[in-house]
């Protein structure tokens, strides 16, 4: 009998992580970060680099820095260069987060960057075809778009077919926290795809079907997705007949721009939110702890401190005299979230 053909092994370089784009893989090699793409995606990366909103949201810093090599210099063996039309390089992301480890204003802020991401493609005739928080990095408490092959061409009379995503990954979660207290980091943390949109139907009750954006979003969206969810109806092709274009898609995007930025969590239940004027310490004790943390990162000449436990990062920001880099965290959300608010509003 003849054995049945089997695709050969990944090379140790490709990213783990990288298994759902079927027109690129992530490459780790010696530091770098590369990125192969196919004829199509490589097509669309050039199309985005002579789009004037991808320089404005570079020189903001909002997207991930990336240049095109010539095969010559990508440092892969043969046989993986040959899949692919076109290598990238890519700016490193020292540290690598994820959604369910976020605060309710980083996954905010996230949500914000997705969204003036597609307004911005849109309005340059392309669009984003997912809406994924984990194609967003946090670099310096900023978010950074890392998803380059994420942008393409807008078909026309096409809908935003990230619109779904962006609410089970972004909207649905945010909108928990903001109106019912429940904490999204457990859901997203459990769940890849996020919050569906049947769940968040069942988590949001009669009462709450009036406040804002969870008629639109949430009600009606999962009545139509009982209705049409199993269709093979060719929905694009009859919105093009129809008239559908992108100013539709336009509105959507800075309604929910609008609704998302006003979004609001109080941090109810937290224990360490408040550490500044609740701590356990003397105020001698306390200065003798600052003195201690300054003294040790000092001598230490770490690139890197991690502060776990980090409270409002009080001694974060101690560390952060000497260190390259403070990896700042706490059990308690708020606290964290507190932190973050201050360096972004330095």
């Amino acid at each position: 009998m003849k054995r049945p053909e089997v695709n050969p092994p990944e090379p140790s370089a490709v990213d783990s992580g990288s298994f759902r784009d079927r027109d690129g893989r992530v490459y780790r090699v010696d530091g770098r970060i590369l990125r192969g793409l196919s004829t199509e995606a490589l097509a669309e990366f050039e199309t985005l680099q002579a789009a004037a909103f991808y320089n404005r949201f570079l020189e903001r810093g909002q997207l991930v820095g990336s240049s095109r090599l010539a095969l010559e210099e990508v440092p892969l063996p043969e046989a993986e260069k040959v899949r692919w039309a076109g290598f990238l390089e890519h700016q490193r992301v020292p540290v690598i987060t994820y959604p369910y480890e976020w605060t309710f204003g980083m996954l905010q802020d996230a949500a914000l960057l997705q969204l003036d991401l597609v307004e911005a493609a849109l309005l340059d005739g392309m669009t984003l075809k997912d809406a994924t928080p984990y194609n967003i990095q946090f670099i310096g408490g900023q978010p950074v778009f890392i998803d380059i092959a994420s942008f393409e061409t807008l078909p026309a009379g096409a809908p935003w077919s990230g619109y779904r995503q962006f609410c089970e990954m972004f909207l649905f979660p945010l909108l928990l926290q903001a109106y019912k207290g429940i904490s999204f980091q457990p859901l997203l943390r459990g769940s890849i795809d996020g919050v569906g949109v049947q769940t968040a139907a069942r988590l949001f009750g009669m009462r709450d079907r009036f406040r804002r954006g969870i008629l639109s979003h949430v009600w009606l969206q999962s009545k139509l997705d009982r209705r049409f969810g199993g269709t093979r109806k060719d929905v694009r092709g009859e919105l093009k007949s129809a008239g559908f274009h992108k100013e539709l898609i336009l509105a959507n995007v800075r309604k929910l721009r609008k609704l998302v930025g006003k979004l609001h969590w109080g941090g109810e239940g937290s224990e360490w939110g408040a550490y500044e004027a609740f701590h356990n310490y003397s105020e001698s004790d306390h200065a003798a702890k600052e003195a201690f943390v300054d003294e040790c990162v000092a001598a230490s000449a770490a690139q890197c401190v991690w502060d776990i436990g980090c409270n409002t990062g009080q001694f974060s920001r101690i560390a952060a005299r000497h260190a390259g880099q403070v990896l700042a965290m706490d059990l308690d959300h708020y606290a964290v979230e507190r932190l973050y608010l201050s360096l972004i509003h330095i």
